[in-house]
Formats: structure tokens, sequence, C-alpha cells
């Protein structure tokens, strides 16, 4: 999904408003460069925020009812969970706000809104649109779910990058175009000021020689036609290469990526060192935004009785990251000698639960036995020989 397209901020020529010392041209070069590098940062965060599992917890344990399939199959009639999930990330990424509201017996994304903040901090929600259509009422704080992005000047500090950088790369471009051309140098053999044919010929070539030129130059099969007293040549230009232009994408993917706080390499493909790069993603990045979707869900969904009970929506990111069965074989071996259960190891490597009561048992080292009877061993033996 692109993230110009997304928020209906389709660009014209028309509609763009040059910065100052930058051209149209320079400006369209610029936001194309803006929209891949902000469609490139966000699409990491909103897939993988998107294909997290939003666990229902009741009295601690996860359970599965129609709240559970409410936000992780179908919010509405009309949209996936995943849909649902990637816009609000594309939103709240990219506006530094999102807002979800409850129309019917669906969730909903909202398009646009106004926040409405009193002096005693009470906020309420109004001419919110859904699908472009306009909702008559208004919602309070507890009635919707309202995600704020940590930076929410992010669209603000890009704008301000894209002026800046749209002079820089006007002046690049210049200076490309002005290396890249051809040159030619058109030599006449100068007369008398009585000299008519000179004068004739002086003439014409300071009205505008270029029309002649440039069809000879452009043209696959030309002919130039040279008379007597004149000599046409081309002009040796040192040629310039594209490394500004390179250089200033390449700052700009540079700081939309300090703006988000994800990987520099990520946003240019590099992935040689895949572990730890996504070790830092998950942590600085999704980590949060997550632990942030959990909160809003979890004080909007349960009053603070049901919390205290352990009621709860849990973002789950551990599975974010692609985990090889073979390759994870001799670590799940001894975390299922250091008491973790095999449904809970078969759950953390996506892997359906059996379900039986020797599935759920906790067991530590010694044989794999069961911890009571390991301990009661223990106990008898004297300890571990």
């Amino acid at each position: 999904m692109n993230v110009v397209d997304f928020l209906d901020l389709r660009v014209s020529t028309d509609e763009i408003k040059p910065a100052a010392g930058a051209s149209i041209g320079d400006d369209a070069a610029m936001l194309y460069f803006k929209a891949a590098a902000t469609d490139t940062a966000i699409g990491y965060v909103a897939d993988s925020i998107a294909s997290c599992e939003m666990r229902v917890m009741e009295d601690g344990e996860p359970k599965r009812g129609q709240l559970y399939r409410m936000l992780n199959v179908r919010p509405n009639p009309i949209m996936s969970a995943y849909q649902l999930k990637v816009r609000m990330m594309y939103r709240l990424m990219a506006k530094g706000d999102a807002l979800v509201v409850p129309v019917g017996s669906g969730l909903y994304l909202a398009d646009s809104f106004t926040v409405n903040q009193t002096d005693y901090g009470i906020v309420s929600f109004e001419s919110v649109t859904v699908n472009g259509f306009g909702i008559r009422r208004s919602y309070s704080a507890g009635d919707a779910i309202y995600l704020t992005f940590g930076n929410q000047r992010v669209s603000g500090l890009i704008d301000g990058m894209y002026d800046q950088y749209a002079k820089m790369m006007g002046a690049a471009v210049s200076g490309y175009q002005a290396a890249a051309g051809t040159k030619w140098k058109l030599t006449t053999q100068q007369g008398g000021t009585g000299d008519r044919g000179f004068n004739r010929l002086a003439d014409e070539q300071r009205n505008d020689p270029r029309e002649m030129l440039q069809k000879f130059i452009r043209g696959a099969n030309a002919v130039y036609f040279e008379t007597r007293g004149q000599e046409l040549k081309e002009i040796d230009v040192k040629g310039c290469p594209s490394d500004d232009l390179i250089k200033i994408r390449k700052d700009a993917f540079e700081l939309v990526a300090s703006i988000y706080k994800i990987p520099q390499s990520m946003l240019f493909g590099n992935m040689t060192n895949l572990d730890e790069i996504t070790r830092v993603f998950l942590t600085f990045t999704v980590k949060p935004l997550a632990k942030q979707i959990s909160e809003e869900l979890t004080a909007k969904l349960f009053d603070p009785i049901e919390w205290l009970r352990r009621c709860e929506i849990v973002v789950d990111t551990s599975r974010i990251k692609y985990i090889d069965i073979f390759d994870s074989a001799a670590s799940v071996q001894q975390l299922l000698g250091a008491g973790y259960s095999m449904d809970e190891l078969r759950d953390y490597l996506n892997q359906p639960t059996i379900g039986t009561e020797d599935s759920q048992q906790h067991l530590i080292t010694r044989n794999f036995g069961p911890i009571d009877e390991v301990l009661r061993q223990v106990t008898q033996e004297g300890g571990e020989k």
C-alpha cells in the first residue's frame, strides 16, 4: 500500500507549491523521494504490527471469543483485521495520531476527525468521517481508541526536510544537466562591416542558431550544411556523475529512518546482519508501539476491576521474527528441561498445541521427569549426583 495513495495525498504538478529557491520539478522529485522513504519505513512497521496476535487475556489466561475475533479476524463487515491494522499504522505514523471508533457492532478507522480538549483535560472527538461518510455523533475519550505516535511532529519534520532538500535537489539536477549535455562551437569567418554575406549570416546566428543545430544534434540521421567560412565542433565537457543526486537520496532516507527509529540498513534493503537488525527493530520500533496499543485497548475494553483480575489485551510481538523449528531444536530441548511445557513451546514456534495433560506438564532435567517426581527423588537420594 502506498502511503501517498492511502492518505489521499495524491499529488499533481499543479498542486505542488515550490519551496523557496526551488522549482516545480525539483519539488516533485523530492516529493517522490519523501514518499518512497516514508512508505518503506511505515510499511515495515505496519506489516509487523498487523502480523501480531492481539491476545485477549481473562484471569491471566488467553481466551477466544467475539472480542478476539473482532481484534484478529474481522473488526467490521468490509475489512479484515490485518487491513485495519495496516491502515491504522499508516495513519498513525504519517499523521501522528489515529482514531478507531465503534459503529454498530464493528470497529472502523476514522478517515478524519477533530480533537477537542477542555481545560480539565477532557477529550472528545467530533466531525468524524469513516469511509467518506460523516458521523453525526461525537465520541468521548472512553468511547474510542485513540493512538498517538511518540513524535507527533513527524509530519512537520518530514515536510521541513522536503523543503530543504528540494533546493539541494534543484541545484544538483541543474549541475548534472549542465555538465551532461553536449556543447557545440560554431566558428564563422569574420568579414568586414561592408560584407553583406557576413552581416546576413551574423544576423541569422544572432537571432537563434539553436533550431538548426538542435535538429542536427537530436536527429538519428541528420545532415548539417556547413557553408564556407563555418566550422562546427563539439566541445569536450567534463562529465558530471550523478553522485550528488544519489547522496541526497541517501541522506533523505537516513533522516526518515532516524525520525521513525528504524535501522537505516532496512530502508536500503541491506540485510547482511539480519538477526541484529531485527533485534534493534523490534526493541526500539515495534515493541513501544505494541505496548501503547496494548495499554489503550486494555483501558478501553476492560474496567479497573476486570484489570485487577488480570483481564487485558496483549499485542504479542513474539511471532514477528521467523523461527525455524529445526534450527531451534537444541534450544527447545533446553527450554523443555528448564520448566517450559510442550504446549508453551509449540505455541511459541507457531505450531498447534496438543492440549493434553502430558503436553501441559512442566518438566525439568534428570531425564525430563515431572517436577514433583524429580524433587522427590532428589530429596530421597540426597541430591543429584
